[in-house]
């Protein structure tokens, strides 16, 4: 790896703990999912840009929501209270990441880097 791609990787993995900890911080709990975690490794690695981790992660909530609606015995969607990821967690990941876009001027595609 090239000085650069280090220090990319360096502030991404920065970025990533700031976000964590500023949900621990509010109480908010943080997405367990390996794949989620696996995204967020992939976004530290460069294997995908910022956009791409966030539709994945919206996808992702997307998808559960809609499971859970389909199940009769279940409630039909968990609260913040019940440690469900909430909205803010989102919002934060693309506020965060975005910033982390502008600053090292990376592309806002929704494709791969």
């Amino acid at each position: 790896m090239s000085e650069n791609t280090d220090s990319v990787e360096a502030h991404r993995r920065a970025v990533v703990k700031r976000i964590f900890s500023d949900a621990a911080a509010r109480g908010q709990p943080v997405d367990s999912d390996p794949q989620f975690a696996k995204w967020v490794d992939e976004w530290i690695a460069g294997k995908i840009n910022a956009n791409e981790l966030r539709r994945r992660y919206s996808d992702l909530r997307a998808h559960r929501l809609s499971a859970n609606r389909s199940r009769r015995d279940q409630p039909k969607i968990r609260s913040a209270a019940d440690g469900a990821p909430t909205d803010s967690l989102l919002d934060e990941i693309s506020r965060l990441t975005y910033d982390f876009e502008e600053e090292f001027r990376l592309p806002h595609t929704d494709q791969a880097m």
